[in-house]
Protein backbone atom coordinates (compact mmCIF):
# COMPACT_ATOMS: atom_id res chain seq x y z
CA UNK A 1 0.00 0.00 0.00
CA UNK A 2 2.83 2.71 -1.52
CA UNK A 3 1.65 5.98 -1.85
CA UNK A 4 2.20 10.05 -0.45
CA UNK A 5 0.52 8.80 2.99
CA UNK A 6 2.25 6.08 3.53
CA UNK A 7 5.79 4.80 3.56
CA UNK A 8 6.81 1.57 4.46
CA UNK A 9 9.63 0.74 6.84
CA UNK A 10 11.94 -1.13 4.89
CA UNK A 11 12.74 -4.83 6.12
CA UNK A 12 16.28 -3.60 6.25
CA UNK A 13 15.68 -1.20 8.52
CA UNK A 14 13.11 -3.44 10.05
CA UNK A 15 15.69 -5.93 11.16
CA UNK A 16 18.27 -3.11 12.41
CA UNK A 17 15.86 -1.48 14.53
CA UNK A 18 14.59 -4.56 16.32
CA UNK A 19 18.49 -5.77 16.55
CA UNK A 20 18.57 -2.69 18.75
CA UNK A 21 15.75 -3.48 20.50
CA UNK A 22 15.68 -6.86 21.10
CA UNK A 23 16.23 -7.12 25.10
CA UNK A 24 13.18 -4.77 25.20
CA UNK A 25 10.91 -6.16 23.12
CA UNK A 26 9.48 -9.24 25.55
CA UNK A 27 6.50 -8.54 27.76
CA UNK A 28 6.47 -4.72 26.28
CA UNK A 29 3.43 -2.43 25.32
CA UNK A 30 4.53 -1.08 21.74
CA UNK A 31 2.82 2.44 20.27
CA UNK A 32 3.28 2.31 16.74
CA UNK A 33 2.46 6.23 15.66
CA UNK A 34 1.52 6.58 12.32
CA UNK A 35 2.03 2.90 11.51
CA UNK A 36 0.90 2.47 8.05
CA UNK A 37 0.40 -1.11 7.12
CA UNK A 38 1.26 -1.52 10.58
CA UNK A 39 4.42 -3.77 9.65
CA UNK A 40 6.71 -2.64 12.85
CA UNK A 41 4.12 -3.24 15.40
CA UNK A 42 2.85 -6.15 13.77
CA UNK A 43 6.42 -7.09 13.72
CA UNK A 44 7.01 -6.15 17.35
CA UNK A 45 4.01 -8.72 18.48
CA UNK A 46 5.53 -11.16 16.32
CA UNK A 47 9.09 -11.05 18.29
CA UNK A 48 7.41 -11.18 22.00
CA UNK A 49 5.15 -7.50 22.69
CA UNK A 50 2.72 -8.48 24.98
CA UNK A 51 0.71 -5.49 23.20
CA UNK A 52 0.60 -3.01 20.72
CA UNK A 53 -1.53 -0.33 19.73
CA UNK A 54 -1.47 1.03 15.78
CA UNK A 55 -2.40 4.66 15.45
CA UNK A 56 -2.89 5.62 11.86
CA UNK A 57 -4.84 8.72 10.16
CA UNK A 58 -5.86 6.62 6.64
CA UNK A 59 -8.75 4.63 7.13
CA UNK A 60 -7.41 2.06 4.31
CA UNK A 61 -4.38 1.84 5.85
CA UNK A 62 -6.02 0.86 9.13
CA UNK A 63 -8.47 -1.51 7.22
CA UNK A 64 -5.34 -3.24 6.21
CA UNK A 65 -3.76 -2.94 9.52
CA UNK A 66 -6.67 -4.44 10.78
CA UNK A 67 -6.72 -7.40 8.38
CA UNK A 68 -2.84 -8.22 9.19
CA UNK A 69 -3.47 -8.69 12.91
CA UNK A 70 -6.62 -10.65 12.31
CA UNK A 71 -4.44 -12.96 10.01
CA UNK A 72 -1.85 -13.31 11.72
CA UNK A 73 -4.08 -14.52 14.82
CA UNK A 74 -3.25 -11.69 17.51
CA UNK A 75 -6.69 -9.57 17.13
CA UNK A 76 -6.15 -10.04 21.25
CA UNK A 77 -2.55 -8.30 21.47
CA UNK A 78 -3.41 -5.64 19.25
CA UNK A 79 -5.50 -2.72 18.93
CA UNK A 80 -6.43 -0.31 16.07
CA UNK A 81 -6.93 3.54 16.21
CA UNK A 82 -8.36 5.01 13.41
CA UNK A 83 -7.03 9.05 14.33
CA UNK A 84 -4.62 11.70 13.93
CA UNK A 85 -1.37 11.28 16.44
CA UNK A 86 -2.64 14.37 18.76
CA UNK A 87 -6.22 12.97 19.51
CA UNK A 88 -5.24 9.97 19.82
CA UNK A 89 -2.18 10.32 22.44
CA UNK A 90 -4.65 12.10 24.34
CA UNK A 91 -7.32 9.31 24.26
CA UNK A 92 -4.67 6.96 25.39
CA UNK A 93 -3.71 9.17 28.03
CA UNK A 94 -6.91 9.60 29.58
CA UNK A 95 -7.51 6.02 29.42
CA UNK A 96 -4.02 5.77 31.41
CA UNK A 97 -2.35 3.59 28.87
CA UNK A 98 1.43 3.48 29.50
CA UNK A 99 4.02 1.85 27.02
CA UNK A 100 7.62 0.52 27.51
CA UNK A 101 8.34 1.35 23.28
CA UNK A 102 6.99 4.12 21.27
CA UNK A 103 8.03 4.06 17.98
CA UNK A 104 7.27 7.00 15.13
CA UNK A 105 7.44 6.89 11.32
CA UNK A 106 5.22 9.99 10.41
CA UNK A 107 5.31 11.10 6.49
CA UNK A 108 8.40 13.43 6.33
CA UNK A 109 6.76 16.48 5.22
CA UNK A 110 5.19 16.31 8.84
CA UNK A 111 7.87 17.65 11.16
CA UNK A 112 5.41 20.25 13.06
CA UNK A 113 2.91 17.21 14.07
CA UNK A 114 5.80 15.15 15.00
CA UNK A 115 7.50 17.57 16.86
CA UNK A 116 4.25 18.55 18.80
CA UNK A 117 3.65 14.18 19.23
CA UNK A 118 7.29 13.89 20.63
CA UNK A 119 7.09 16.60 23.36
CA UNK A 120 3.51 15.52 24.56
CA UNK A 121 5.44 11.87 25.03
CA UNK A 122 7.50 13.44 27.03
CA UNK A 123 5.57 15.82 28.53
CA UNK A 124 2.57 12.93 29.53
CA UNK A 125 1.93 10.20 31.34
CA UNK A 126 2.02 7.53 28.59
CA UNK A 127 5.60 6.55 29.13
CA UNK A 128 6.68 3.77 31.57
CA UNK A 129 9.45 4.02 33.56
CA UNK A 130 12.32 3.57 31.25
CA UNK A 131 10.70 3.96 28.06
CA UNK A 132 12.65 4.66 24.48
CA UNK A 133 10.77 6.87 22.03
CA UNK A 134 12.16 5.83 18.35
CA UNK A 135 11.72 8.23 15.76
CA UNK A 136 12.53 7.06 11.98
CA UNK A 137 13.04 10.19 9.92
CA UNK A 138 14.82 11.32 6.85
CA UNK A 139 18.81 10.89 7.77
CA UNK A 140 19.37 14.96 6.83
CA UNK A 141 16.84 16.11 9.26
CA UNK A 142 18.12 18.26 11.58
CA UNK A 143 17.15 18.08 15.14
CA UNK A 144 17.94 19.52 18.83
CA UNK A 145 19.05 17.19 20.99
CA UNK A 146 16.59 17.64 23.06
CA UNK A 147 12.80 17.97 22.62
CA UNK A 148 10.48 18.69 25.52
CA UNK A 149 11.63 16.47 27.79
CA UNK A 150 13.02 13.54 25.58
CA UNK A 151 16.52 13.86 24.70
CA UNK A 152 17.98 11.68 21.80
CA UNK A 153 20.40 8.85 23.40
CA UNK A 154 21.11 7.05 20.14
CA UNK A 155 21.27 7.60 16.04
CA UNK A 156 21.11 4.73 13.51
CA UNK A 157 21.52 5.60 9.85
CA UNK A 158 20.19 2.93 7.84
CA UNK A 159 20.60 4.45 3.98
CA UNK A 160 18.65 7.36 3.62
CA UNK A 161 16.71 6.58 6.88
CA UNK A 162 17.53 7.36 10.45
CA UNK A 163 16.83 6.13 13.79
CA UNK A 164 16.45 8.65 16.62
CA UNK A 165 16.50 7.14 20.22
CA UNK A 166 14.41 9.25 23.02
CA UNK A 167 14.57 9.25 27.05
CA UNK A 168 12.57 11.20 29.26
CA UNK A 169 15.55 13.40 30.66
CA UNK A 170 14.09 13.32 34.62
CA UNK A 171 14.72 9.08 34.30
CA UNK A 172 17.91 8.74 33.12
CA UNK A 173 20.29 7.23 35.15
CA UNK A 174 23.23 7.96 32.63
CA UNK A 175 24.72 6.27 30.00
CA UNK A 176 23.35 5.31 27.01
CA UNK A 177 20.23 3.86 27.21
CA UNK A 178 20.02 0.69 24.82
CA UNK A 179 22.79 -2.03 24.89
CA UNK A 180 24.80 -2.44 21.85
CA UNK A 181 25.76 -5.34 20.17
Amino acid sequence: MRGRSVRPTSSRARTVLFDILAPRISGCRFLDLYAGVGAVGLEALSRGAAFAAFVEANEKACRAITENIESVGMKEQAEVIWKRAQPALKLLAERGEKFDIVFLDPPYAAERETRAALEYLGEGDLLADGAVVVWQHFSKTEMAARIGRLEITDRRRVGDTCFSFFEVVSNRAGGKLLPYG
